[in-house]
């Protein structure tokens, strides 16, 4: 199968590729001239008819969707450089989603307009995005020295689904307008599928899934940690004491969020990055960073967040807050915990020892449940945000450690 991964063709194709290119484009065009001639026979003249202005509809809007745009990208792209290629068209086609939505709502509008019946719309709209879009595919791959793939693209959208068309006729015994224009649709939708895949790097991708999968059971458990929480504690608390621990809760978790979202990336990128490039003076000077902004968000932020919600929860009307507190410090103690577990999750992060992370996670959710079923025995009141606290005590304290353990393998 030819891959945007495989060597470009010469600037000058062979007499070979020109000649399978040319055979494809035979076959095609012979293929939808036999449906042409069966339609004639199986479909009423007045369904040809309105065949044929759903051709010429999806004519006009695959150029109208383009806005000519390929008269600059062809000269744009380069078939050396297929990284850059690969990022123009993902632009070209951020843009074209925006043209196909803004397009497709005009469309079935004109179109009810001229009486065409919804259940045509419903596959002409679709329709007219795949035509452009493979079209699009086949111009890519033609500059990119990839004619036989853009050929394909095309044989598959016009073509490939007629002998299947006229296979339903043989075995149904019937033919409509609408079946051909499912068919016609699928062909279109497989095209785009088979033109995406091939400009696609699939060995990323599929690197990209061994890590996620591999790091999902890990993250799948620090979330569970701060949702599972509330269902046990709603299990067994009241509901006056699970409404103070669900705004102590969420207070927490907005702020932490705040610090993730907002804060934090802007350390834990440039500790990557100088990973990533083997600088170890950018490194060191980024893990200090991402230590002390950690660490302030552990020993101030997090009280800070504490007292502010210990003053809210005497200033709402409700006496239910004010008589739980005690639910805060140890939300609050764990979301601190937390954030500072950052310090050595990225660590070993950056050193792709994603095992070990997945492992400490596992554990301290675990320990969670554990720890959740025995302090229920001693003091259910704060047995779950307890259980909490020392569960994100057990991700600081086994990252560190796992960090420790990968230095000192290193060293020896």
């Amino acid at each position: 199968m030819t891959s945007l991964r495989e060597p470009p063709t010469p600037a000058h194709p062979s007499r070979l590729v020109l000649t399978g290119n040319s055979a494809l484009r035979l076959f095609s065009v012979g293929l939808r001239a036999l449906m042409t001639l069966a339609m004639a026979v199986w479909l009423q003249p007045s369904e040809l008819g309105v065949y044929a202005i759903v051709a010429a509809t999806l004519t006009l809007t695959t150029y109208l969707y383009g806005l000519d745009f390929q008269s600059f990208s062809m000269r744009e792209l380069s078939s050396t450089d297929l990284a850059g290629a690969r990022r123009r068209v993902r632009d070209q086609f951020a843009l074209l989603v925006v043209i196909y939505a803004l397009g497709s709502g005009v469309l079935a509008l004109v179109l009810t307009q001229f009486g065409v019946e919804p259940k045509l719309i419903a596959l002409v709209v679709p329709m007219a995005v795949l035509q452009h879009a493979t079209l699009e595919f086949y111009r890519i791959f033609t500059r990119l020295g990839r004619p036989i793939a853009g050929t394909i693209v095309l044989l598959i959208r016009d073509a490939a689904w007629v002998p299947l068309c006229m296979l339903a006729k043989l075995v149904t015994g019937q033919l409509t307008l609408t079946t051909l224009l499912v068919f016609w649709l699928l062909g279109c939708l497989a095209g785009a599928l088979f033109g995406a895949i091939l400009i696609v790097d699939l060995a990323w991708l599929a690197s990209g899934l061994r890590t996620g999968l591999r790091m999902l059971a890990g993250t799948l458990s620090v979330v569970a940690l701060f949702t599972v929480d509330r269902m046990i504690f709603g299990a067994i608390a009241s509901s006056e004491q699970m409404g103070a621990y669900a705004l102590f809760a969420l207070g927490c978790a907005s702020v932490q969020g705040l610090f993730e979202t907002a804060i934090l990336p802007a350390y834990w990128a440039p500790l990557l990055q100088a990973k990533k490039e083997n600088d170890a003076a950018a490194y060191a000077r980024a893990e200090r960073h991402l230590t002390r902004a950690c660490l302030i968000a552990g020993f101030v932020v997090g009280p800070l967040s504490a007292a502010a919600l210990t003053v809210l929860a005497w200033l709402l009307p409700h006496r239910a807050y004010a008589e739980n507190l005690h639910l805060l410090y140890y939300i609050a103690a764990a979301y601190s915990l937390l954030a500072m577990s950052n310090i050595p999750h990225y660590r070993l992060f950056a050193a792709r020892l994603d095992s070990r992370i997945v492992t400490v996670n596992v554990t301290a959710f675990i320990a969670f449940l554990v720890l959740s079923a025995l302090l229920v025995r001693i003091d259910r009141a704060i047995a779950v945000p307890l259980a909490l606290a020392l569960a994100c005590a057990t991700l600081l304290v086994g990252k560190g450690l796992m960090v420790r353990q990968a230095r000192a393998a290193a060293a020896s």
